[in-house]
């Protein structure tokens, strides 16, 4: 019934400026490369029902393939549909905390994995998704830059050679959003790394 597509804003944000930042980006990529768009919707219903829809000048900020939700004053999420892949983002608005919170985007994993598991099972698809994140070096929501959880887990760095020139990211400044969890001041110790 969404008509409206995601707008450029949402597809393609600008650079974070000081008064926004964003976890990496969590992507539920589909192995078999298909995902039937019931299934993307059945999942948004369940987001509504939980977390109330963002506005933008009082408009709601939901559109064929995406949603914004609100999860407090100072941080929305994203959900979007691309293809075979459903990608997440948290983004916190504020002066004074520079990250999006750990325990929200956890929580935000968690809820969204098992709603996702929860309707491939009652739909009676035997369709499983394998956990990577996004290449941070790129903006907005890609389907060719994509890194498998596996890759990550255990190195201090990785290598990404999506782009013309190699680049290198510490493995922990994209998973400690998703899969970490802050047991002291700058210390993490992980946490699951991958749903089937």
């Amino acid at each position: 019934m969404l008509k409206e597509k995601t707008p450029e804003r949402v597809m393609f944000p600008k650079p974070d400026t000081e008064m926004k930042s964003s976890s990496s980006i969590l992507c539920y990529k589909f192995v078999d490369k298909f995902l039937p768009s019931p299934i993307f919707h059945r999942l948004l219903a369940t987001c509504v029902s939980r977390w109330p829809i963002a506005q933008r000048k009082s408009e709601n900020q939901i559109f064929c393939g995406c949603c914004i939700f609100r999860l407090d004053p100072h941080h929305e999420l994203t959900v979007l549909f691309k293809e075979y892949i459903v990608f997440v983002q948290v983004i916190r608005f504020g002066t004074t905390e520079k990250t999006p919170s750990v325990e929200f985007c956890i929580d935000v994993k968690e809820f969204i994995t098992k709603t996702l598991t929860n309707i491939i099972g009652y739909l009676g698809h035997s369709l499983t998704f394998e956990m990577s994140v996004q290449c941070p070096k790129y903006l907005g929501y890609r389907v060719d830059c994509l890194i498998p959880l596996t890759d990550l887990q255990g190195n201090e760095d990785f290598s990404c050679d999506f782009h013309d020139d190699i680049h290198v990211f510490r493995s922990q400044d994209v998973l400690r959003f998703w899969f970490q969890k802050e047991v002291s001041q700058n210390k993490y110790v992980p946490l699951e790394l991958q749903y089937r």
